[in-house]
């Protein structure tokens, strides 16, 4: 599909931080994930327009998770998602980094956006599941974590004595 796509190089992009607000945004339109919470966003801009965000979250002292990479839907951008994890690597503190793929999206273990960033696979974890609406739009998933009980009492007024299924 990215082979139709105009073709951007990460040696024309600039690299710099953005706020939270901007990374959602720009996540929630082209990540199949949407936005998820971090504590550093990066985007790349070429011509002045976003068009890739990385986040890291910060577990503690020195270790971080990778748990967001997207670039714009309309653009393949090569070596943009390589030049902002360096910008992240050379500003911020690390002992260890580590990120977890949807492998129905990463599907060759040896050549990968990962494998590329230099990220060794440690384990294989079991699949989970998510939700979606397709009523609302059947590309966006929602995570599970979403749905808890506690949550969805505060949020709905639902009793506490229901199942996640209920």
């Amino acid at each position: 599909i990215s082979s139709n796509l105009q073709k951007i190089y990460a040696r024309k992009c600039v690299i710099k931080e953005i706020d939270k607000n901007t990374a959602e945004l720009f996540l929630d339109k082209h990540h199949i994930q949407g936005f998820a919470s971090a504590s550093v966003y990066i985007g790349g801009y070429f011509n002045d327009k976003l068009v890739g965000v990385m986040s890291f979250l910060k577990e503690n002292d020195a270790n971080w998770t990778l748990n967001r990479c997207a670039t714009h839907n309309s653009y393949n951008c090569i070596g943009l998602c390589g030049k902002m994890f360096k910008y992240f690597i050379r500003k911020y503190e690390f002992t260890e980094i580590k990120s977890f793929a949807d492998r129905r999206w990463t599907l060759d273990e040896t050549n990968n956006l990962y494998t590329k960033l230099g990220f060794v696979l440690a384990e294989k974890i079991r699949p989970s599941y998510t939700y979606y609406n397709s009523s609302v739009n059947r590309y966006k998933r929602y995570h599970k974590f979403s749905f808890r009980k506690k949550l969805l009492h505060k949020k709905f007024d639902l009793p506490l004595t229901m199942t996640e299924t209920e």
